[in-house]
């Protein structure tokens, strides 16, 4: 049996996607543990590169988070969730 071209080009497009997969080790979960310290808005004065796409190309226990022009990796802030959205008391004059 010959195969048809659908056949070659649904193995060819199957093996492109999968390759980065391999190359990059597979899927390793959503991120690491932690929150990504907060960041205050701020212009971007220059270009930076990127270090990192995830927290997975981070050293250690470090997080792939954006700082002003883009993405660092940096140590995760341990906080519970209802410490981070909790409104903060204003004093009453």
């Amino acid at each position: 049996m010959k195969p048809s071209s659908l056949t070659v080009f649904l193995v060819i497009f199957a093996f492109g996607f999968l390759t980065p997969w391999v190359v990059e080790g597979g899927f390793r979960g959503d991120c690491k543990p932690g929150l990504c310290p907060f960041q205050r808005l701020a212009k971007c004065m220059s270009y930076e590169p990127p270090e990192c796409r995830d927290d997975w190309q981070c050293p250690r226990k470090q997080k792939c988070c954006y700082d002003r022009c883009s993405r660092k990796c940096m140590d995760p802030v341990f906080e519970q969730e209802s410490d981070i959205y909790a409104p903060v008391p204003v004093p009453y004059n």
